[in-house]
């Protein structure tokens, strides 16, 4: 006669089994990560079947989304109408935006911390130098629109900020002195400035970087995918495999 499974082994196989299960239910949606080119976090070239996409938080979410099972996918948009459809729950994550409380009512940020680029104001060359915040007053500020950079310059309505739809944009503008700075991470500032040809100078005022963060819809159901979304992004951090991804475009 046919043994007779243990109890114990009984339930170690249906703890395999709800685990593959579970990964199956997961890998059976394709989420939707909204981006807006953002050099060298995310960097959207090309057109159409030749569109190419790379930049060291698309390459993370690619590889923590890869380990957990996850099947992602990436919409091109400005980061304005990335938040807007992470609200509605149209799309499902963001790549690298900073937390803020009003944010954290639509976004569920994963407890891993990517990076903290700080910012700094970009400048024609010539112009006097920003050395304090009460350089500030006066200036025409360009800054994106949908972002934050510090709690007390988002909140402080004394200051003329100027929002464009993006940082190319933004170097246009200053470039046709339509503003007199632009409020840029450093990181990405010096990517763009240098791709375009422009030779601007940099402030010496700068604003400390928050800590940036993959973050999803918490009207999504990736949110069924979170654990271990964030136990492979724990592991990369922990394996080097981020550090190197990252390494990758400094």
């Amino acid at each position: 006669m046919p043994s007779v499974m243990r109890p114990m082994a009984v339930r170690a196989l249906l703890m395999v089994l709800g685990a593959v299960w579970s990964g199956f239910g997961i890998a059976a949606q394709t989420y939707t990560a909204a981006i807006n080119h953002a050099p060298p976090y995310r960097i959207v070239t090309g057109d159409g079947a030749d569109r190419q996409l790379s930049g060291f938080y698309v390459d993370i979410a690619r590889e923590a989304a890869a380990r957990a099972g996850v099947d992602l996918t990436f919409k091109i948009v400005p980061f304005k109408r990335a938040l807007v459809l992470l609200e509605q729950g149209k799309a499902d994550m963001m790549l690298g935006p900073n937390r803020t409380p009003e944010r954290e009512a639509y976004l569920d940020y994963l407890d891993v911390e990517i990076s903290r680029e700080q910012k700094v104001f970009y400048l024609r060359k010539g112009s006097p130098d920003i050395d304090s915040y009460a350089d500030l007053n006066g200036l025409r500020i360009a800054v994106l629109r949908g972002a934050s950079y510090s709690d007390r310059f988002d909140a402080d309505d004394s200051l003329q900020k100027i929002e464009v739809s993006s940082y190319d944009t933004g170097l246009r503008v200053l470039r046709g002195e339509r503003v007199d700075t632009l409020l840029m991470p450093e990181l990405q500032g010096d990517y763009l400035v240098k791709e375009a040809g422009y030779a601007l100078a940099k402030s010496t005022l700068r604003i400390e970087g928050r800590p940036s963060f993959i973050a999803i819809s918490r009207s999504s159901r990736i949110t069924d995918a979170r654990a271990a979304l964030v136990g492979a992004l724990t592991t990369m951090k922990a394996d080097g495999t981020m550090a190197a991804i990252i390494g990758r475009y400094r």
